[in-house]
């Protein structure tokens, strides 16, 4: 059987067209069954715009920090190579800074001390030394055993508190006040604060010695700078123990053979520093037996690795190797590390109620 459009047979001779009886008009206009230019031609003008433009569209909540404004990254801002930068909008970088005191949603629980230069916080997600996790490093020493069913000492649970070495388990960060890339005199920006918040920062280090020193640990602070960055510079200082200690030098140089890193012994002058390099630098403590019951600063000795731009440093490779000294399961991820708030509120009173500058 043939089927024909009415459509096309009203097109034809309507001559030949017999209607049966009691047949009504169409109340429909007879159209073409393509849409019209004019109906998806706001359609087809956005599809057109981006093609003409070429540039991807970011994801959502991207914005530009050029203009602050969203809908475009960075590289095809209209400001980018504008001559007045003067009059381009800031970014307030202390405002999303998760280090600066002034940001709102900074987790203010963790801080401990707070001095002139530099306030000192707890580490979220904390490398903890605990007597069980020495016993099992150490099988031959003195040290208590405790019960085989303790959580491990940096897991989501609830650890218990006594079997810290050090009093709130001592991982901190000294983290200076004001928002600075780097933390050692240079020879630009000179009018930062850096030389004083240096001598803060040492001064820190040296406190945190002198109480890990009273629980047979030794302090290995480390700092990953990148000069030219907007990043806020840190230092974290980690309580390693005593029977632990000669073992780090060596632990750090092992672990960057897999990257290729060039130890050497002198901090460069950040303004020899090309654009988005940086150098990673750890302070390892040296063990004078002759000096076991001074209570003078501990002598240290120092490992920096220089990175150009091109390199991609892990910023997680300090806590990677003190993880793997002190035996703690997945410590190189501070994620997987992180404690209850509550725990981590009593840890930050309990250290903070021992350290003394």
């Amino acid at each position: 059987m043939n089927v024909t459009s009415i459509q096309n047979l009203l097109s034809g001779d309507k001559s030949k067209l017999i209607e049966p009886p009691n047949t009504t008009d169409c109340p429909f206009e007879p159209t073409s069954n393509k849409r019209s230019l004019e109906v998806n031609s706001t359609i087809f003008s956005e599809a057109e715009n981006k093609t003409n433009s070429g540039h991807k569209q970011p994801p959502p909540g991207y914005i530009c920090r050029i203009c602050n404004i969203p809908g475009h990254y960075i590289q095809d801002c209209d400001l980018k190579d504008s001559e007045n930068k003067s009059k381009r909008p800031k970014f307030d970088i202390k405002a999303n800074c998760w280090f600066c005191l002034s940001n709102p949603a900074i987790d203010k629980n963790l801080i401990a001390y707070v001095g002139d230069e530099v306030y000192l916080t707890m580490a979220k997600g904390m490398l903890i030394p605990t007597h069980d996790l020495l016993s099992k490093l150490n099988p031959l020493s003195d040290e208590k055993v405790s019960s085989p069913d303790l959580p491990n000492s940096n897991s989501k649970e609830i650890i218990d508190l006594q079997d810290c070495l050090v009093p709130g388990g001592g991982h901190v960060l000294i983290i200076p006040i004001e928002h600075v890339p780097y933390t050692e005199p240079s020879s630009i920006h000179k009018s930062q604060n850096v030389d004083s918040i240096s001598a803060e920062i040492g001064k820190y280090i040296d406190s945190c010695g002198r109480l890990f020193k009273q629980y047979d640990c030794i302090p290995v602070s480390f700092t990953l700078t990148r000069p030219n960055s907007n990043l806020h510079a840190f230092t974290q200082v980690v309580p390693v123990p005593i029977s632990l200690a000669n073992s780090v030098k060596q632990a750090f140089i092992n672990y960057g053979e897999d990257d290729r890193l060039q130890w050497v012994n002198e901090v460069p002058d950040p303004a020899s520093i090309v654009s988005n390099g940086g150098y990673f630098k750890v302070d390892i403590p040296i063990i004078d037996e002759t000096e076991a019951d001074s209570d003078s600063d501990i002598k240290k000795e120092s490992l920096i690795a220089v990175f150009d731009k091109d390199f991609r440093f892990d910023a997680q490779f300090g806590r990677k190797v003190l993880a793997s000294i002190l035996g703690i399961e997945n410590g190189g991820d501070w994620k997987a590390c992180v404690l209850p708030t509550e725990t981590e509120y009593k840890m930050t009173r309990a250290f903070a109620s021992v350290f003394k500058t």
